[in-house]
């Protein structure tokens, strides 16, 4: 739920870029700009390890949580933006799989925070490393996701007129 702020800012940054055209106008020295930013703050993310420990991870108001909120959000929009203009720039072809995602892909995007956190919930209690979890929900979310909206949400009756 503490991303949530991203989550709807990131929303509106997106209905923004699709009414502004921002992936075709956008210069690609902006890719390779991002690209030196996430590394920058890769690099710097042991550093604030070391100087906070894991306190970064406990939240609360204190200098270690700030550093890592601010951290965490400039990566993720850095991220966010050199995936989309390195997708729209060398992944931009077509198949039948890619065309059945992009018919999708608005509503996995409505549906997919609360199929993420069952996934969480579920493997919590399993013991494996969490990068491992991670892969594992991610993965499993994807996959739910989208089975989901193609094969029950497109069928519901008028449906098509909003998500799709």
């Amino acid at each position: 739920m503490a991303h949530l702020p991203q989550y709807l800012f990131l929303f509106i940054a997106g209905i923004l870029a699709f009414r502004n055209n921002w992936l075709l106008v956008l210069p690609s020295s902006l890719l390779r700009f991002w690209g030196v930013i996430i590394t920058v703050m890769i690099l710097i993310l042991p550093g604030i390890f070391m100087v906070f420990g894991y306190d970064i991870t406990r939240g609360g108001i204190t200098l270690a949580s700030i550093s890592y909120s601010f951290w965490e959000s400039i990566t993720g929009i850095g991220i966010c933006i050199c995936l989309l203009m390195y997708s729209h720039n060398y992944w931009n072809t077509t198949s039948i799989i890619k065309s059945i995602m992009a018919q999708n892909v608005y509503s996995v995007y409505l549906i997919h925070l609360p199929i993420v956190l069952v996934l969480q919930w579920a493997i919590i209690p399993i013991p494996v490393p969490s990068l491992l979890q991670f892969i594992i929900v991610g993965i499993t979310a994807v996959i739910i996701s989208f089975g989901i909206s193609n094969f029950v949400i497109r069928k519901i009756p008028g449906i098509k007129k909003i998500f799709f």
